[in-house]
């Protein structure tokens, strides 16, 4: 369905706003932008470059995209741009999907913990948990620490289910939703919870969840 894809980018374009470093997103990537499948447009013109800051067209279908870098996918890229249904994307679609965008970048700016200025910061602070072959799959869970305790928990949760995930944070942690989240325009992620007597983190299918320590 159009919400699942609409999720889909929303849960990309997410990973890379809490991620360390320097988040890269391209042009229009917060508006469903599609460049008519051109895989380099780099040096295409206006036509397949073109972003709607009104937010009423991602640029889907607009012709196919020029030989030289795409000439070895037309042949799977010209029923696709020829399906209505892939292209079927509202203003209610795009404006979602910018207004997510918005949302990541503000949990971004919330804490310094998402922008940790070297490398040996990085490993003294990020772990990622959840990992080895007993992980349970399209399950991402990062922890921040601050100068003693775990103050962030971002549960990236890919798969198609509602998942648990119980993270030993220590006898007297308690997580909260971020207010970011308790307040977002996608109603889905409010749901995602903490249960603090059992330590277990549940975030909804296809949804990025940050938590943040309450002290």
């Amino acid at each position: 369905s159009m919400d699942d894809r609409v999720r889909v980018v929303n849960l990309a374009n997410s990973i890379i706003a809490l991620s360390q470093g320097v988040p890269f997103f391209h042009a229009g990537q917060d508006m469903l932008r599609s460049k008519s499948m051109d895989r380099n447009s780099y040096n295409s013109n206006d036509w397949f470059n073109f972003l709607d800051w009104s937010y009423n067209d991602t640029g889907w279908g607009r012709g196919m995209p020029p030989y030289n870098d795409n000439q070895n996918s037309w042949s799977e890229i010209s029923p696709l741009l020829g399906n209505p249904e892939l292209g079927a994307i509202d203003r209610r679609d795009i404006r979602r999907a910018a207004r997510h965008m918005r949302e990541m970048l503000r949990i971004r700016k919330s804490s310094r913990l998402f922008r940790l200025e070297s490398g040996q910061e990085v490993i003294e602070r990020v772990e990622f948990h959840n990992t080895g072959p007993s992980q349970e799959p399209g399950l991402v869970v990062m922890s921040l620490r601050g100068r003693r305790d775990i103050e962030l928990v971002v549960i990236v949760n890919a798969s198609t289910e509602t998942q648990d995930f119980t993270l030993e944070t220590g006898e007297d942690s308690e997580f909260e939703l971020h207010e970011v989240l308790e307040d977002s325009q996608d109603p889905i992620v409010r749901r995602s919870s903490y249960d603090e007597d059992n330590y277990t983190f549940r975030v909804p299918a296809r949804t990025t969840a940050v938590f943040v320590a309450d002290d």
